[in-house]
């Protein structure tokens, strides 16, 4: 498995991805924007011969860092790619010294819940009706550096 930065061109697989594993994914202008645009934004790949198997895609704000978008495909699943994507964008946290990782969870992703708290996130909050259905986030939180 090869990690690495996304670039422009990468961009129809992430949403391939995103299109297939969400009821409400991102755009492909999204992705564009994260990737050209947005300062604050970093979008890992993980990548099998050359094929796009999962991102993580995050923000650093200040002292703050966001996890603003994760999946891999189904086949990938279970393979410790999200962990490996997650242990790769936790070291640039703390290169920017950042106190604390923040994201918001649909309450029905239960696999994904169960991967964060693995991973040192506590519950801080509901955040009700937070997505664009209707569903409720949970926004969860973590210390850098901190091991569940």
């Amino acid at each position: 498995m090869k990690y690495r930065k996304a670039s422009v061109k990468d961009i129809d697989s992430l949403y391939e991805i995103e299109a297939k594993h969400f009821s409400h994914p991102w755009t492909k202008e999204q992705f564009l924007y994260e990737i050209s645009e947005n300062e604050f934004s970093t979008i890992l790949v993980a990548e099998d011969e050359d094929k796009i198997v999962g991102f993580l895609v995050y923000w650093i704000l200040f002292d703050n860092a966001q996890i603003c978008n994760i999946c891999v495909r189904d086949e990938y699943r279970k393979k410790g790619i999200a962990s490996d994507l997650f242990d790769i964008a936790e070291t640039a946290f703390q290169m920017h010294e950042c106190f604390s990782i923040t994201l918001e969870v649909r309450v029905s992703n239960e696999p994904a819940i169960n991967l964060y708290k693995k991973r040192g996130f506590s519950t801080v909050c509901v955040k009700k009706g937070y997505y664009k259905d209707g569903e409720d986030a949970y926004y969860m939180m973590k210390g850098v550096g901190v091991n569940g």
